[in-house]
């Protein structure tokens, strides 16, 4: 798995990126989500948005708080990479 963090002025938004043939995600975990469900992606795979969150004008302390929530809630070994955009990434 892979995790996609989008941070700006106002807000993050945290993605989870399962590639095809990833192994499932039991339902407990994803019930942690803010959107439970997969969205499909061409050429396979599926995206699950995990939460947005208000960074209250500290992203350098709100993101990497959030980022050791989803690792550990994920599994430390389960996730690949992570990729950060936007105005403050």
């Amino acid at each position: 798995m892979f995790l996609g963090i989008d941070v700006g002025s106002i807000s993050m938004k945290f993605v989870l990126y399962r590639p095809p043939g990833g192994a499932p995600l039991p339902e407990a975990v994803r019930a942690g989500f803010l959107s439970a469900e997969p969205v499909s992606l061409p050429g396979g795979g599926e995206s699950y948005l995990l939460s947005y969150d208000r960074i209250q004008g500290d992203p350098n302390r709100k993101v990497p708080e959030r980022l050791a929530e989803w690792i550990s809630g994920l599994g430390r070994d389960q996730v690949f990479g992570v990729s950060v955009t936007g105005k403050s990434g």
